[in-house]
């Protein structure tokens, strides 16, 4: 009886004890299932990191680059300049010019083609971006109502996109529904004419649209016009309407490329691809006064170059701007006050053919995709002295064309 009784007793503890054991080994799993399933959901956002996304050409590449072509997601160390590809590529043809929407929820791609479904065009894509991830994925793809897109913003409301077509000569207005998708052309307008140089300016090549800081004009520079086309911009209906007595005349044969504003928004500055300078402007009520220009290259050289990218540091010191043929970035020192730049710095970029590069939204950080060398480069920024120094930091990544920080 007492045996019985201490065997019942010892087999109902075993019992309990077991069933403790078992709960907290499925409590276990259960928990490192739940992190493994969020790593392999979304990986965690590093905040020594900054993250960009990276357009390249992808025509002309031998199969294994264009196995790494397309648009990617990489990111640069705060601290150490290293450099990472993230995510991607994504598959895209030729996304050569990238910009994302005001709620950071979509990003948009110029594809610079000569043919969309049979039309002689080249053609947009729209990319939702995962908020968490920043994982794209292809939700449509409009008509660039031309060939050879080669630049686009979304203007300051986040409603709008502006488009220029180099090869076709026009720019063009696209309105941006609240899901992102992109309507119908709100504008189209063609420009018309040429300039001196017979090869490179033997019609308009619109090569950047960009809005003024009080929203009420669009620049265009036209390469192959010499000159910055104005325009009132209607921000209700989209539309925009020539303003020819503020257009702003560069030097022949200088072909304006890219415009930029200050953070202030008095001034802008021009990079002159054919010219090798800067032009800096001050900027009021839809006009841009022109207050000087400045070469790009050191005096003594003699090679064959052009001018590509212009960027405003963000703290608005500085201004940048790089050069293909000397490879090379210039550094300018800005008089807040009066608009005007010094130059305090050239330095090569460590690969061949510096078509563009971008500052991280901190300032600290200046990435640089070399095209024609198929390397990306990362420098480090004096935000004092506004001075360049390599981080030693490359990596291969083929013709990169365009670098988009998030």
């Amino acid at each position: 009886m007492n045996d019985t009784m201490t065997y019942d007793h010892r087999s109902k503890m075993n019992t309990k004890h077991r069933g403790k054991t078992r709960m907290r080994l499925w409590t276990i799993i259960f928990v490192t299932l739940l992190a493994i399933s969020a790593n392999c959901q979304s990986d965690p956002v590093d905040d020594n990191k900054a993250y960009f996304y990276v357009g390249t050409y992808t025509a002309h590449l031998s199969p294994e680059d264009s196995a790494r072509a397309g648009i990617s997601l990489w990111s640069v160390h705060l601290d150490t300049g290293a450099l990472a590809l993230e995510k991607g590529p994504w598959t895209a043809v030729n996304p050569s010019y990238l910009s994302i929407a005001k709620d950071r929820k979509h990003l948009y791609s110029v594809n610079a083609v000569g043919d969309y479904r049979g039309t002689k065009s080249g053609y947009l894509t729209h990319y939702a971006i995962d908020l968490e991830s920043m994982e794209l994925t292809q939700i449509s793809t409009v008509s660039s109502n031309g060939p050879g897109p080669a630049y686009l913003s979304v203007n300051k409301s986040g409603k709008h996109l502006f488009l220029a077509n180099y090869g076709a000569g026009n720019i063009v207005a696209y309105p941006i529904a609240s899901d992102g998708h992109l309507g119908l052309p709100t504008a189209n307008v063609q420009h018309i004419g040429s300039s001196s140089n017979p090869r490179r300016q033997e019609a308009p090549h619109p090569h950047s649209i960009i809005q003024s800081p009080d929203s009420r004009y669009v620049f265009v520079p036209d390469l192959g016009l010499d000159r910055i086309k104005a325009y009132a911009f209607d921000n209700e209906t989209g539309t925009l309407e020539p303003k020819p007595d503020l257009d702003v005349t560069t030097p022949s044969g200088s072909g304006p490329r890219h415009l930029v504003f200050h953070p202030s928004g008095k001034f802008a500055f021009c990079s002159l691809e054919m010219g090798n300078e800067v032009v800096a402007y001050r900027y009021a009520d839809g006009t841009l006064t022109p207050l000087a220009s400045y070469s790009t290259l050191p005096e003594d050289f003699q090679g064959d170059s052009t001018t590509a990218e212009v960027r405003v540091s963000p703290n608005g010191k500085h201004v940048y701007i790089s050069n293909r043929g000397h490879d090379s970035i210039a550094a300018f020192r800005l008089d807040r006050d009066t608009g005007t730049l010094e130059q305090i710095q050239i330095i090569s970029t460590g690969g061949k053919t510096p078509r563009n590069f971008a500052l991280d939204p901190a300032g600290r950080m200046l990435v640089v995709g070399n095209q024609q060398s198929d390397n990306m480069a990362g420098f480090h920024v004096d935000q004092d002295s506004g001075k360049l120094s390599p981080t030693g930091t490359f990596t291969t990544i083929p013709a990169p064309t365009y670098i988009r920080f998030y």
